[in-house]
């Protein structure tokens, strides 16, 4: 939430102004594509141990940089790969909560998984402010990388979460990943 509040700010005072901004939210926005193309082939063993690892080093450091006003040339390729990162995860982890979670709950799931998300948003935003303004808006930032690091690392610590391996899956359109009883492509096309 920080990041937020504080980014715009710092890219408009240290960075170069708006436009410096815009390259840092398009270039998270270049990632975040991308990102989503990788999901589309990625079946690594471990999905979330790999996802959250991005997290807790790249987040971070992208904090930091803009908190320490680098140079945009610096920042830009850690947006590019915090975009990436995020999609990926959320890729990843849709699935391997799909591939866990009867059908019949996977609605209530998602919708206590989305709250949780966004729950606490609005107070980290509402507080960013006050704090910048009591410690600085780069203090307020660290302070932001470094949170964000620690609550990263212990969500990776956590045996469940690191270790979680999904079913193996065939990959789509292929035979095997046609469940028994669901309609083939041949018969979806109107063939055989």
């Amino acid at each position: 939430a920080p990041w937020q509040v504080l980014g715009p700010q710092i890219a408009r005072l240290s960075l170069g102004g708006p436009g410096a901004w815009a390259a840092i939210v398009v270039a998270l926005g270049v990632g975040s594509i991308a990102g989503g193309i990788i999901g589309l082939r990625a079946r690594p063993r471990y999905p979330l141990r790999l996802s959250l690892s991005f997290f807790v080093v790249v987040t971070p450091a992208m904090l930091a940089l803009v908190a320490a006003h680098a140079p945009l040339w610096l920042i830009l390729p850690l947006a590019l790969i915090d975009g990436s990162s995020g999609t990926l995860f959320n890729t990843l982890w849709f699935t391997a909560v799909q591939s866990d979670v009867p059908a019949a709950e996977l609605a209530r799931v998602f919708s206590w998984d989305y709250f949780g998300t966004v729950a606490i948003l609005p107070l980290g935003q509402a507080l960013s402010g006050p704090v910048a303004a009591a410690v600085g808006p780069s203090t307020a930032l660290y302070g932001s990388a470094a949170l964000t690091a620690i609550l990263f690392g212990l969500g990776l610590a956590a045996p469940a979460v690191r270790n979680f391996s999904p079913p193996a899956v065939a990959p789509a359109g292929s035979e095997a990943s046609i469940s028994p009883g669901a309609p083939g492509p041949a018969s979806i096309s109107g063939g055989g």
